[in-house]
């Protein structure tokens, strides 16, 4: 391989653009020890990207180097046989690497950590609860294509793997009928609104929503994290109640973000127009922003953020930009329908990179182990360790 297309094919790597078979080049050619000025320069120059690093330099590139070679030969065997899965996972493990290993710089970071382990998860997959207005409810992982319904005016299908609402007729002025479809820790799901409007839903997310939608306003109640592509009906603005805050939408692609367990909600717009509202506070955003609002004091607050690393879970994958540890742990229980205990503090480090999320648990945690975090798993408990 010329030193040119190696230098291309560490850029690319960094930036999570490779293809399997260029994935495959780049390892083989580490593996021989080719060119190895020009790692240490990928190194220096990862290490300057604010991404990935944090405030210094201070790494060993000798080291850096020997543990990622060792990182490529503990993984060579299900390298092989799991792909592209495997492939993407190996690559998410340098990147966390390289993360780590420069924020706790003044730390050595171990090569062998035993952790204590007799417990594995798979991924989580498509599944969801659908409760009808009348309380029954219908598990949607399990039920079969065709017709789940019919509430007045509007048909349940399954179609696909997606729960689609139809609308057969033009509703009368009768009561509205809510149903909702909560996605469990471990699952998450996608569905269409009779208007036309497309929802997909994280793990640990829920939306109540009409059967049909009727009025002077399109209102749906949401808990968790979900992406929504909304029909544009001009004069029937799309609104979403959160717990302590509403989003007002015309027509756009966006992502909330609500979770009980975290500090604040999130609210970020990929195209089109959104305006936030609180009982305080009001906020347009335009694309490429987030609005965060402080469940504390209600507070809310506008930047600009990289939306891909936002929606990163809608294409199965976890991504991180400087994300915290609980953080980064939070999202782990959800997916995998674990529970998370510190004994001790939450260590201080923080993450960069992706990770596919098409993983078993025990790859993810190897990857943490690998780097410094000591824990156990049993039983679905993950216990973080000092």
């Amino acid at each position: 391989m010329k030193k040119e297309e190696f230098e291309q094919l560490l850029k690319q790597y960094r930036d999570d653009t490779l293809q399997e078979g260029d994935l495959e080049k780049l390892y083989a050619c580490i593996r021989e020890g080719s060119y190895p000025e020009v790692i240490d320069e990928w190194l220096d120059e990862t290490f300057q990207n604010p991404v990935y690093a944090v405030h210094t330099k201070d790494y060993d590139p000798a080291e850096v180097f020997a543990l990622l070679e060792t990182r490529l030969e503990k993984k060579k065997q299900i390298f092989r046989w799991w792909k592209p899965v495997a492939a993407t996972a190996a690559a998410a493990a340098i990147l966390l690497f390289v993360t780590i290993s420069l924020q706790q710089r003044n730390k050595p970071v171990p090569i062998n950590v035993t952790a204590a382990t007799d417990f594995d998860a798979p991924p989580g997959k498509n599944g969801a609860v659908l409760t009808l207005a009348n309380g029954s409810q219908i598990l949607l992982d399990s039920s079969s294509n065709g017709v789940l319904a019919q509430q007045g005016d509007a048909r349940l299908l399954k179609e696909e793997g997606r729960l689609n609402y139809r609308k057969d007729g033009i509703q009368g002025k009768g009561t509205p009928v809510y149903n909702m479809v909560t996605t469990p820790r471990g699952r998450q799901f996608k569905l269409m609104l009779s208007d036309g409007t497309q929802v997909l839903l994280n793990a640990g997310s829920s939306i109540r929503f009409p059967t049909v939608f009727a009025g002077r306003e399109r209102r749906v109640e949401i808990s968790g994290e979900a992406y929504l592509e909304v029909a544009q009906t001009a004069d029937m603005p799309f609104v979403i109640q959160l717990n302590k805050s509403e989003v007002v939408v015309l027509g756009t692609q966006f992502n909330v973000t609500d979770y009980s367990d975290e500090d604040n909600s999130r609210t970020t717009l990929l195209e089109g127009a959104v305006k936030l509202r609180t009982a305080a506070q009001e906020m347009v955003l335009r694309p490429g922003q987030q609005v965060r609002m402080d469940r504390n004091n209600g507070h809310l607050s506008a930047k600009t953020v990289d939306t891909d690393q936002i929606i990163a879970w809608t294409r199965n994958r976890l991504s991180f930009d400087n994300t915290d540890f609980a953080d980064l742990m939070r999202q782990i229980s959800r997916w995998y329908d674990v529970d998370i205990v510190y004994k001790g503090k939450v260590p201080d480090i923080h993450f960069g990179g992706s990770l596919h999320r098409n993983v078993n648990l025990s790859i993810v945690m190897e990857f943490l182990g690998a780097n410094g975090v000591h824990y156990s798993v049993s039983d679905r408990t993950i216990t973080i360790l000092p």
